[in-house]
């Protein structure tokens, strides 16, 4: 960067891009061209410093997996491209959104669609829950909403929990092999319905809801970390395994 301008060179220190650009995404190659922008406005350049695109939006931002591009034109709508430039969505919606290798698309009447990474339309429709489409449960996980009832979907678009539920939270146990080395990570949600709490795995629902509290806790017996869930509903309290199996007095 110099003078407010920007340029690339390559690790040799060799110019690839002349100190003319306002901004440049890096992703450049001598196999795939990059997203700049010039004098105000975003153009598709190669590594010969040729313009190979010039666009309208007002904005080309990076979104989650950075394999594709969220544009926003002067109106607001917005759509998205792919890294070589290539519309995946067209940019009419109120909101485009990125999850793993999903898209989630707003329209006017505040309905999401949820669209492949490939910007293929399917028939799922979800709620315009909260106003930002998904909530994140973590880096493989999202919260979305369907005719007010809240489920997860996992980055490829699938549901692992269903929209039955009146809430959802994160929440993290971790387990030791004997010798002492850790094992993947486990995840687990709360799920609640009417009022009453239960946990579910993305494989199965491990405690139906049906206790008033539930806290994960966790009891070390040597190097061996054994992960239970404490319940309680009314005067009666005991634990839950990650089988399901109730221990009570």
């Amino acid at each position: 960067t110099k003078n407010g301008k920007q340029g690339l060179i390559d690790s040799l220190g060799n110019q690839i891009l002349p100190l003319e650009y306002d901004e440049i995404f890096s992703n450049l190659s001598p196999k795939n061209p990059t997203f700049a922008k010039k004098n105000g406005q975003y153009v598709l350049v190669d590594y010969q410093n040729k313009i190979l695109k010039t666009y309208n939006f007002k904005e080309i931002k990076s979104n989650y997996n950075q394999q594709n591009l969220i544009t926003t034109t002067a109106e607001g709508l917005q759509g998205a491209i792919s890294e070589t430039g290539e519309e995946v969505i067209p940019a009419k919606w109120k909101r485009v959104q990125n999850f793993g290798h999903i898209f989630l698309v707003l329209d006017n009447n505040d309905k999401q669609t949820l669209v492949t990474g490939k910007g293929e339309f399917t028939n799922m429709i979800l709620d315009n829950h909260a106003y930002v489409g998904y909530y994140p449960l973590g880096e493989q996980y999202a919260r979305v909403g369907k005719q007010e009832k809240l489920g997860v979907l996992d980055k490829k678009g699938n549901f692992i929990i269903p929209c039955q539920y009146d809430a959802i939270e994160l929440m993290f146990a971790q387990e030791f092999k004997q010798n002492g080395m850790q094992s993947p990570q486990n995840t687990f949600f709360m799920i609640k319905d009417k009022e009453l709490i239960g946990v579910s795995s993305p494989e199965k629902v491990v405690i139906a809801p049906k206790y008033s509290e539930i806290q994960l806790i966790e009891l070390r017996k040597g190097n061996i970390i054994h992960t239970f869930f404490f319940v309680k509903k009314g005067n009666k309290e005991g634990l839950v395994d990650l089988e399901g199996n109730e221990f009570f007095e």
